[in-house]
Protein backbone atom coordinates (compact mmCIF):
# COMPACT_ATOMS: atom_id res chain seq x y z
CA UNK A 1 0.00 0.00 0.00
CA UNK A 2 1.35 3.28 -1.29
CA UNK A 3 1.04 6.31 1.83
CA UNK A 4 -0.32 9.48 -0.12
CA UNK A 5 1.73 12.75 0.59
CA UNK A 6 0.60 15.01 3.38
CA UNK A 7 -0.49 18.17 1.01
CA UNK A 8 -3.24 19.28 -0.69
CA UNK A 9 -3.43 20.10 -4.45
CA UNK A 10 -4.68 23.43 -5.48
CA UNK A 11 -4.00 23.30 -8.82
CA UNK A 12 -2.59 21.92 -12.14
CA UNK A 13 -1.65 24.14 -15.10
CA UNK A 14 0.31 23.77 -18.28
CA UNK A 15 3.15 26.44 -18.51
CA UNK A 16 4.21 28.14 -22.03
CA UNK A 17 7.21 25.30 -22.25
CA UNK A 18 4.86 22.63 -21.87
CA UNK A 19 5.53 21.69 -18.41
CA UNK A 20 2.81 20.80 -15.99
CA UNK A 21 3.19 23.02 -12.95
CA UNK A 22 1.13 21.80 -9.52
CA UNK A 23 0.20 24.88 -7.10
CA UNK A 24 0.45 22.78 -3.40
CA UNK A 25 -0.70 23.76 -0.05
CA UNK A 26 1.16 21.73 3.01
CA UNK A 27 0.54 22.85 6.44
CA UNK A 28 4.18 23.17 7.40
CA UNK A 29 6.02 25.17 4.61
CA UNK A 30 2.55 27.01 2.82
CA UNK A 31 2.20 27.22 -0.83
CA UNK A 32 4.24 25.51 -2.70
CA UNK A 33 4.78 25.59 -6.35
CA UNK A 34 6.33 22.21 -8.05
CA UNK A 35 6.85 21.71 -11.95
CA UNK A 36 6.81 18.21 -12.97
CA UNK A 37 8.80 18.05 -16.43
CA UNK A 38 7.46 14.39 -18.00
CA UNK A 39 3.41 14.13 -18.67
CA UNK A 40 4.04 10.58 -17.03
CA UNK A 41 4.75 12.20 -13.82
CA UNK A 42 2.09 14.88 -13.82
CA UNK A 43 -0.55 11.89 -15.21
CA UNK A 44 1.06 9.52 -12.37
CA UNK A 45 1.08 11.79 -9.99
CA UNK A 46 -1.37 11.04 -7.09
CA UNK A 47 -0.49 7.12 -7.11
CA UNK A 48 3.36 7.75 -7.20
CA UNK A 49 3.88 10.17 -4.48
CA UNK A 50 6.87 11.80 -6.28
CA UNK A 51 6.37 15.56 -4.81
CA UNK A 52 5.37 13.87 -1.68
CA UNK A 53 9.03 12.42 -1.53
CA UNK A 54 10.51 15.56 -1.98
CA UNK A 55 8.69 17.49 0.55
CA UNK A 56 9.26 14.73 2.93
CA UNK A 57 12.88 15.36 2.25
CA UNK A 58 12.50 19.34 2.93
CA UNK A 59 10.65 17.98 6.37
CA UNK A 60 13.54 16.00 7.35
CA UNK A 61 15.75 19.05 6.89
CA UNK A 62 13.84 21.15 8.70
CA UNK A 63 13.93 18.59 11.21
CA UNK A 64 17.67 18.19 11.11
CA UNK A 65 18.28 21.81 11.32
CA UNK A 66 15.73 22.23 14.49
CA UNK A 67 17.76 19.31 15.78
CA UNK A 68 21.70 20.87 15.40
CA UNK A 69 19.81 24.17 16.84
CA UNK A 70 19.06 22.21 19.84
CA UNK A 71 22.11 20.46 19.84
CA UNK A 72 23.91 24.08 19.72
CA UNK A 73 22.28 25.24 22.40
CA UNK A 74 22.87 22.26 24.66
CA UNK A 75 26.34 22.53 24.42
CA UNK A 76 25.42 26.15 25.15
CA UNK A 77 23.84 25.35 28.24
CA UNK A 78 26.52 23.11 29.42
CA UNK A 79 29.92 25.39 29.01
CA UNK A 80 27.41 28.06 30.51
CA UNK A 81 26.88 25.60 33.67
CA UNK A 82 30.50 25.15 33.80
CA UNK A 83 31.81 28.46 33.53
CA UNK A 84 28.90 28.79 36.38
CA UNK A 85 30.68 26.81 38.62
CA UNK A 86 33.70 28.14 38.42
CA UNK A 87 31.65 31.73 38.72
CA UNK A 88 30.64 30.73 41.79
CA UNK A 89 33.87 28.87 42.92
CA UNK A 90 35.52 32.25 42.29
CA UNK A 91 32.84 33.76 44.59
CA UNK A 92 32.71 31.41 47.19
CA UNK A 93 37.07 31.74 47.30
CA UNK A 94 36.17 35.71 47.61
CA UNK A 95 33.89 35.34 50.58
CA UNK A 96 36.19 33.06 52.19
CA UNK A 97 39.28 35.52 51.87
CA UNK A 98 37.78 37.90 53.14
CA UNK A 99 36.43 36.39 56.12
CA UNK A 100 40.10 35.15 56.74
CA UNK A 101 41.54 38.37 56.29
CA UNK A 102 38.58 40.31 58.55
CA UNK A 103 39.46 37.63 61.16
CA UNK A 104 43.32 38.88 61.32
CA UNK A 105 42.41 42.19 60.82
CA UNK A 106 40.15 42.52 63.92
CA UNK A 107 42.60 40.22 65.90
CA UNK A 108 40.35 36.95 66.25
CA UNK A 109 43.24 34.42 65.31
CA UNK A 110 41.66 31.48 66.44
CA UNK A 111 38.82 32.20 63.77
CA UNK A 112 41.89 32.83 60.93
CA UNK A 113 43.09 29.34 62.19
CA UNK A 114 39.81 27.60 61.02
CA UNK A 115 40.09 28.15 57.33
CA UNK A 116 43.47 26.03 57.49
CA UNK A 117 42.66 22.47 56.49
CA UNK A 118 44.34 20.17 59.35
CA UNK A 119 46.18 17.38 58.86
CA UNK A 120 48.53 15.07 60.75
CA UNK A 121 50.98 17.41 60.39
CA UNK A 122 49.59 20.52 61.87
CA UNK A 123 49.29 19.05 65.13
CA UNK A 124 51.14 21.86 66.78
CA UNK A 125 49.16 24.70 67.12
CA UNK A 126 50.46 28.66 67.02
CA UNK A 127 50.49 30.20 69.75
CA UNK A 128 47.85 32.58 70.23
CA UNK A 129 49.35 34.32 73.25
CA UNK A 130 51.59 35.68 70.89
CA UNK A 131 49.02 36.58 68.79
CA UNK A 132 47.25 38.74 70.98
CA UNK A 133 49.73 41.11 71.34
CA UNK A 134 49.15 41.77 67.45
CA UNK A 135 47.03 45.12 66.28
CA UNK A 136 46.57 44.57 62.57
CA UNK A 137 45.40 48.65 61.70
CA UNK A 138 45.17 48.06 57.77
CA UNK A 139 46.21 45.50 54.84
CA UNK A 140 46.16 45.81 51.27
CA UNK A 141 45.52 42.60 48.87
CA UNK A 142 48.23 43.15 46.46
CA UNK A 143 48.21 40.41 44.10
CA UNK A 144 46.03 37.01 43.13
CA UNK A 145 47.29 34.37 41.39
CA UNK A 146 45.01 31.39 40.26
CA UNK A 147 45.85 28.57 38.84
CA UNK A 148 44.71 27.33 35.59
CA UNK A 149 42.22 24.95 37.04
CA UNK A 150 41.05 27.12 39.07
CA UNK A 151 41.68 25.17 42.29
CA UNK A 152 44.49 26.70 43.70
CA UNK A 153 45.07 30.60 44.52
CA UNK A 154 47.74 32.26 45.55
CA UNK A 155 47.03 35.89 47.59
CA UNK A 156 49.57 38.13 48.20
CA UNK A 157 48.38 40.91 51.25
CA UNK A 158 50.60 43.31 53.03
CA UNK A 159 49.07 44.13 56.74
CA UNK A 160 50.63 46.76 58.62
CA UNK A 161 50.46 45.80 62.23
CA UNK A 162 52.19 46.82 65.63
CA UNK A 163 52.83 44.94 68.68
CA UNK A 164 51.48 46.49 71.94
CA UNK A 165 54.52 46.61 73.59
CA UNK A 166 56.37 48.54 70.70
CA UNK A 167 53.60 51.29 69.12
CA UNK A 168 56.13 51.30 65.68
CA UNK A 169 54.10 50.21 62.73
CA UNK A 170 55.39 47.57 60.91
CA UNK A 171 54.19 45.62 57.39
CA UNK A 172 54.55 42.07 56.58
CA UNK A 173 53.75 40.30 53.27
CA UNK A 174 51.09 37.19 53.93
CA UNK A 175 51.72 34.76 50.59
CA UNK A 176 48.89 32.79 51.15
CA UNK A 177 48.45 29.63 49.68
CA UNK A 178 44.42 28.52 48.94
CA UNK A 179 43.04 24.87 47.48
CA UNK A 180 39.81 23.99 46.65
CA UNK A 181 38.29 20.60 47.96
CA UNK A 182 36.12 19.08 45.60
CA UNK A 183 34.13 17.00 47.61
CA UNK A 184 33.76 19.21 50.72
CA UNK A 185 33.12 22.58 47.97
CA UNK A 186 34.90 24.38 49.85
CA UNK A 187 37.87 26.28 50.07
CA UNK A 188 41.19 25.87 52.61
CA UNK A 189 44.31 27.26 53.37
CA UNK A 190 47.14 25.85 53.26
CA UNK A 191 49.68 27.84 54.47
CA UNK A 192 50.09 29.40 57.99
CA UNK A 193 49.11 32.44 59.79
CA UNK A 194 50.73 35.46 59.09
CA UNK A 195 54.31 35.59 61.38
CA UNK A 196 53.97 39.17 62.68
Amino acid sequence: MQRRPPFLILSLQQNSEGNKVVKLRQPHYGLIKWQIKSKKNADDYGKSGLLGVSLHNKKRKAEMCKLKVKGFFLILLILGCASMEVGERMSQFDETSRAYIRAIRWGEFEAAYAFKKLTDRDDVLPDFEDYRTVRVTNYKIKQTIISEDQLKIIQIVDFQYYRMRDVTVKTIIDRQRWEYDQEQEKWFLQSNLPSF
